[in-house]
């Protein structure tokens, strides 16, 4: 149940529960938040609690004091132990563990508290000397436990930090997963607390991650929590005409500090070549995403912390609480994808203030109608889940987790399967367990030792001996780019096998990253070598799919465009073609697609607003047959595109491995088969025009 305490304490109550961490980290900022008095005194006694306000508001502070005080208190009860671990700090990025290690050490160690943190950066971890507090990253967790489960015995609280940003996703199932694990580990099971900033559902997070007894602190119960956003829109429909629009503001005032975000990685390179060029911004002009080596990350972070002035343009590694400075306005190149994902963008901006201003760049009618619309969302709090059912790809990897933290060197599905979260153990029984280490077995994974004993075979042991079995987050192909004078790694860009022979071949060739132009020296051990050089080139990354727009925002877009939710609409396109604006998202939309393709009209480019046709559909309802006709239609389409599906619904690895039959099971349920039949068959389709055209 979400709720909230009706009266919060004063700060000489607060202080008298928090004496040894209220300097450090609450008393020297002034008075408290209300956030914070609200929140403390519940953390101080154990509770599990989900704070839910605004970035900038203290969550940070109100989950750390209490639960340092706590830290303090277990250590003076278990002083003849020696040091131990007991609390760990769960970030969704390397780049926030890295932030929040800064922000912690020296208030926490002012309270005689040490915090360390481990990460894919930064992997190591001191058994003999543990820290207090360790910060970490799912992935990380997870290999602690793999690996050193016996230093996670003494855990009395585990923090989730800006948890909204792997909820739903295949990092976000494994969380909740190493939740349990921690669970049957430590000696008694430890209390949960998240911190987040936009969550559709808080309810449903907390049941989710911090358990049915949770308590929700939301920012509801306070006042002014939510900043104002004073937005303007503008038209760039290139990335010259950003760049254009962006030297312009800084041309109105020099002094200027702005954040830039963008959706793509590509579009970061890009735009932070253009703009270097502009000889007023040549040396003030930063990139940042999450194809830079750590080292470059942090350098772009402490330099534009240090700047005076300058522009950084960025992906959404810097929505989060990355410490930049004070940042005078932030920029958004075309919509981002969700609301929430708005708030978190717009929120880094004018932290001190009251209202928070935001620029807008639209490239097309389309576009600024979804910037209003999201805009107007985020002014009445209107957010949207987009509903996926827990992976079985997560069990798979879980199992060889398992497998190798075991002291006995074996599982059986029932363990697997008690290590499940609730609802996950409701949808995947202990037969359906069984039935994923089987198909581990016939890969080579593992090996059954007897009816339901599995041990590790060598795949699995290379896997564990690279780390690479502890991560939920697809295998990209990237090769690592190393700079040749000095030797350090700039990061990782798209260079494929016909790159290298043209380089091997004496072609010469150059790539951005970084917001600069490096030439390419070489290619050795599957590593490409460059040297900065003058002028700019197009941004070398994979192209990855646009996020996921969901169903629920997608047929709001409708509502705030004048639509009824029964209607499609059909438009005659320039060029001959048809397009029907069905406002269903990206998941329906693409189903939408293959729907209308198996009745003849040959759709393409299916996204969440809109499919192209080669001929119109007929004005009056949609025929896409009976209820039962159209979902057994959409079931044999839905089974073969099951691989296409999969990879939007965020599977992750080992999509490949567990049973078709359980794969099958889980997209159907996450799509919603029957709810998508009767939506469709429920439309109506008429002719008209929504937008201009568009080019």
């Amino acid at each position: 149940m979400v709720n909230s305490p009706v009266h919060p304490l004063s700060e000489d109550d607060i202080r008298c529960l928090v004496p040894h961490t209220w300097h450090t980290l609450l008393g020297r900022f002034g008075r408290l938040k209300d956030i914070q008095r609200f929140a403390i005194p519940e953390i101080a006694r154990g509770k599990s609690v989900l704070i839910n306000a605004p970035t900038a508001s203290g969550k940070t502070e109100a989950l750390i004091a209490p639960i340092g005080e706590r830290i303090l208190s277990a250590r003076i009860a278990a002083h003849s132990t020696g040091p131990a671990l007991r609390a760990l700090l769960v970030t969704p990025t390397r780049a926030l563990a890295n932030d929040l290690e800064k922000r912690l050490q020296h208030p926490l160690a002012q309270a005689a508290l040490r915090v360390a943190i481990k990460t894919g950066d930064s992997p190591g971890f001191d058994d003999d000397s543990p820290p207090d507090l360790l910060i970490t990253t799912p992935e990380s967790l997870d290999s602690l436990e793999a690996r050193r489960p016996a230093a996670l015995r003494e855990v009395i609280a585990v923090i989730l930090d800006e948890v909204q940003l792997v909820r739903g996703t295949a990092r976000g199932d494994q969380l909740r997963c190493l939740l349990s694990r921690i669970d049957h580990i430590a000696k008694i099971p430890p209390q949960r607390c998240a911190a987040t900033a936009t969550v559709v559902n808080p309810e449903k997070l907390m049941r989710e991650f911090l358990g049915s007894d949770a308590l929700c602190i939301q920012a509801s119960c306070v006042t002014g929590a939510q900043r104002a956003i004073d937005a303007r829109l503008a038209p760039a429909t290139h990335l010259e005409q950003a760049a254009a629009v962006i030297t312009g503001l800084f041309d109105e005032e020099p002094g200027r500090k702005l954040l830039v975000f963008a959706n793509t990685r590509g579009e970061v390179e890009s735009l932070a070549a253009i703009l270097g060029a502009v000889s007023a911004l040549s040396s003030r002009v930063y990139a940042h995403h999450g194809s830079l080596a750590r080292g470059e990350r942090l350098r772009v972070e402490q330099q534009f912390k240090g700047a005076p002035t300058g522009v950084c343009v960025a992906t959404m590694t810097l929505e989060l609480g990355i410490d930049i400075g004070d940042v005078d306005g932030v920029v958004l190149l075309s919509p981002p994808p969700d609301v929430a994902s708005l708030l978190q963008r717009v929120g880094r901006s004018n932290r001190r203030e009251d209202v928070t201003r935001v620029l807008g760049l639209y490239a097309g009618e389309i576009e600024r109608h979804r910037f209003e619309h999201l805009l107007a969302c985020a002014a009445s709090g209107r957010l949207f889940d987009d509903f996926i059912a827990f992976r079985p790809t997560v069990i798979a990897q879980q199992a060889l987790s398992l497998i190798l933290q075991s002291t006995c060197g074996w599982i059986s599905a029932g363990v697997v399967h008690e290590r499940l979260p609730d609802d996950a153990a409701c949808l995947w029984t202990r037969s359906d367990c069984h039935a994923i280490l089987n198909a581990l077995a016939e890969n080579g994974y593992v090996r059954a030792v007897s009816r339901d004993r599995f041990v590790a075979e060598v795949e699995s042991k290379i896997l564990f001996e690279r780390g690479s079995i502890h991560s939920m987050i697809d295998d990209v192909r990237e090769t690592e780019v190393v700079d040749a004078m000095t030797g350090q790694s700039v990061g990782r860009v798209r260079f494929g096998k016909t790159d290298q022979a043209r380089v091997r071949a004496g072609d010469e060739m150059s790539l951005s990253l970084g917001g600069r132009k490096r030439a390419i020296t070489h290619v050795r051990e599957n590593k490409v070598f460059v040297r900065s050089m003058a002028g700019r080139d197009e941004a070398r990354f994979i192209a990855r799919e646009a996020p996921r727009y969901s169903a629920g925002l997608a047929a709001d877009f409708a509502g705030f465009l004048g639509m009824r939710p029964e209607e499609m609409l059909i438009e005659l396109q320039t060029d001959g073609s048809w397009r029907l604006a069905h406002f269903l998202g990206s998941v329906w939309g693409k189903m939408l697609g293959w729907v209308l393709t198996a009745k003849g009209y040959k759709a393409s480019r299916a996204g969440p607003f809109f499919v192209r046709l080669n001929h119109a559909l007929p004005a009056g309802r949609l025929d896409i047959g009976d209820e039962e006709i159209a979902s057994q239609l959409v079931e044999r389409l839905v089974s073969a595109e099951r691989n296409s599906l999969a990879r939007r619904l965020g599977a992750g690895p080992f999509r490949e491995i567990v049973p078709r039959s359980i794969m099958d099971r889980w997209v159907r349920e996450s799509v919603s088969i029957d709810e998508f039949v009767i939506k469709v068959r429920g439309t109506h389709i008429i002719e008209g025009r929504l937008f201009r055209e568009e080019s």
